[in-house]
């Protein structure tokens, strides 16, 4: 049963890489004009499938931490904002 369950998945795994790298793009489009976020290089001749979107973060006078819960509170009010 698991074997096809997992073979089923593949079948569809194209398309799970492509709202994945979709969605990483709409996140990228967003912190474009936040210099003090540098995304991860993707080397040329290579596909990220992006597992997860890694950012370095590069502001000096505001800690991460303060940071995060900032973005946070911001997402959080752009949800409910959304109706949800």
């Amino acid at each position: 049963m698991r074997a096809a369950i997992g073979l089923a998945q593949l079948e569809k795994i194209d398309s799970f890489v492509k709202l994945r790298i979709d969605i990483t793009n709409m996140f990228l489009d967003v912190m474009r004009d936040w210099e003090y976020l540098i995304p991860q290089k993707t080397p040329e001749g290579y596909v990220n499938t992006y597992w997860t979107v890694a950012v370095k973060y590069e502001l000096k006078n505001v800690p991460w931490q303060e940071f995060r819960k900032n973005i946070l509170i911001l997402v959080e009010m752009e949800f409910m904002s959304l109706g949800h």
